[in-house]
């Protein structure tokens, strides 16, 4: 298991994100059950750009029918495939994804904090999730990471062929006249 790191403060104090509107990275995903026995993603989102790039903080998406569109939410913004399954008359609706598929994908939010005095907490939730457009720029990257070893296409030369040849290489065949 790799190293876990947080930013702090100089007496060792979580040191919460920004609020605001930023492109996040999920770089862990775990399933999980929430306190009062629901199922649950626990996902570990990084700041994907500017001055607090690299800020990481934890996001728990409870599956259930209070909080289960917040889930849904961030999986239509990070474009990952999801089955979905309609329930009998009066029950719920299903879903159902791979929690490793989330893994190093990208989604646009804003983070807002609420502070809970009674409790002397802060909370970071996400709101108005949408598509990143670093997830284009994370697949061009992917591209670019091709293994070297591999030679590059050999590029076809055109040549100009008769008609006849043309058409018999295209696949088609010719009519023939009717006699």
């Amino acid at each position: 298991m790799g190293k876990f790191k947080f930013k702090a403060d100089k007496d060792g104090g979580f040191v919460l994100p920004p609020e605001g509107t930023f492109d996040l990275q999920i770089v862990e995903a775990k399933p999980d059950t929430s306190n009062n026995g629901d199922p649950q993603i626990v996902v570990k989102v990084e700041i994907a750009d500017g001055p607090h790039e690299g800020m990481a903080f934890r996001q728990f998406y409870t599956a259930n029918e209070e909080r289960g569109w917040a889930l849904l939410a961030m999986l239509k913004a990070t474009g990952i495939d999801y089955e979905m399954a309609e329930g009998d008359e009066g029950e719920p609706s299903e879903f159902e994804f791979d929690p490793d598929d989330l893994i190093h994908a990208y989604f646009r939010a804003t983070i807002v904090l609420n502070r809970n005095e009674e409790k002397k907490k802060t909370y970071i939730n996400l709101r108005e999730e949408q598509a990143s457009t670093l997830s284009d720029a994370g697949e061009e990257d992917e591209e670019e990471d091709a293994p070297a070893d591999e030679p590059p296409p050999a590029e076809e030369e055109k040549v100009d062929e008769p008609p006849a040849a043309a058409a018999k290489s295209s696949g088609r065949r010719r009519a023939r006249p009717r006699a």
